[in-house]
């Protein structure tokens, strides 16, 4: 029986999204009589009826502030606690998912194994501004991919800064984000609740790539609509102050909610709104096909130009980054247009086809099995 590691530095049960790119590839393997070992920062050990999983935790239980240093310091530890716990196991093949940037580094401790990296997201590129310090990170990162056997990206953007790297495309894998199947059929099935006055809402993590200070901008130019945060994350605390400072009234936090209850917020939201701050321009984010799978109108606030993928739908607005007049204008323009409550169901079709996860992850298993890149 062939063993395949899973290495991630984030704790599944506090990251959806990494948890929904990675249950389903440990799920699939499962089905296909691999044995799965996952290494993960969880601090409790998730648990399957299938003896051929098993769960290995190198949890820190350290406190994730916003100060970069500390995080990097917390990073390289975990990522070399993980690293160290991965050599002492049997694995035939190493599935490493990167958004940290020090598992990438630590891949040469692995070369006597079959590696694959999975890029969702290439972190390290807008962490980093100075061109020298990134120039030294990229050595460092083509240094470290001559020890891998393939990797895997998530969008077209990510392939083009990837291909750089002098990788093959038979080495290339596309594992896009999307939505999972069994969340696909609750969110294809969001209703519209017809109300007095509109709610724009922001579904999501709460973080530094987000930049909710511009939600909160355009809540306090429109006081006449309601505005909603749901989520969790280290800019909640910084969020919630301003509001408080700035006496907005009609933003309401939600904080963590169930996937269960995210529903209901759904069913709720006449508009949906997401940003990316400009640095952050690789990523295409998983929420944004979320949003997509309900077939509400949705406002993205990006530096992202139109991409393939953002043309094939409808009922979404890309406004620019941070654009706070323009933001409200789309909002206001939306609301007093006829039947502003409709429902896009080509959107909830492309989804359907072309971006449900397991359609993806199941490719991609397919295609490691006929290049036996485990052997």
């Amino acid at each position: 029986m062939k063993t395949i590691q899973v290495i991630t530095s984030y704790s599944l049960s506090k990251e959806p999204t990494i948890n929904d790119r990675l249950m389903p590839i440990i799920d699939l393997l499962l089905l296909k009589n691999y044995r799965v070992i996952l290494f993960s920062s969880d601090t409790k050990k998730i648990k399957k009826n299938n003896f051929n999983f098993q769960h290995i935790l190198a949890s820190q239980n350290l406190n994730l502030k916003k100060n970069i240093f500390f995080r990097l310091f917390y990073e390289l530890r975990l990522s070399f606690k993980l690293i160290r716990f991965s050599k002492q196991n049997n694995g035939d093949l190493i599935f490493i998912t990167i958004p940290s940037i020090f598992l990438l580094f630590f891949t040469f401790k692995l070369r006597s194994r079959k590696l694959h990296l999975d890029f969702r997201d290439l972190v390290w590129e807008y962490m980093f501004k100075n061109k020298l310090v990134l120039k030294i990170i990229n050595l460092i990162i083509k240094k470290n991919l001559n020890y891998v056997s393939s990797i895997s990206y998530t969008n077209e953007a990510e392939f083009k800064k990837l291909s750089k790297f002098g990788f093959k495309k038979d080495t290339m894998h596309h594992i896009s984000n999307g939505v999972l199947e069994k969340k696909f059929k609750k969110l294809k099935n969001i209703k519209t609740e017809k109300k007095k006055i509109p709610l724009v809402s922001y579904i999501g993590k709460i973080g530094l790539a987000q930049d909710l200070k511009t939600f909160l901008n355009v809540a306090e130019l429109m006081p006449k609509l309601n505005f909603q945060i749901t989520g969790q994350g280290i800019d909640l605390e910084y969020l919630k102050k301003l509001v408080k400072k700035k006496k907005i009234k009609n933003v309401k936090f939600t904080g963590f909610v169930k996937w269960k209850d995210i529903l209901n917020i759904y069913n709720k939201s006449d508009i949906l709104f997401l940003q990316l701050r400009p640095n952050f321009n690789l990523a295409f984010p998983s929420k944004l096909y979320e949003y997509l799978s309900t077939g509400k109108f949705i406002i993205f606030s990006s530096s992202v130009k139109t991409t393939n993928t953002l043309k094939k739908f409808n009922n979404i607005k890309t406004v620019e980054y941070g654009n706070l007049n323009r933001i409200a204008e789309v909002i206001r323009k939306h609301i007093n247009s006829k039947n502003f409550r409709k429902i896009s169901e080509q959107n909830k079709t492309i989804i359907k086809n072309e971006y449900l996860r397991e359609k993806w992850i199941n490719k991609f298993i397919n295609s490691i099995e006929l290049n036996k890149m485990y052997d």
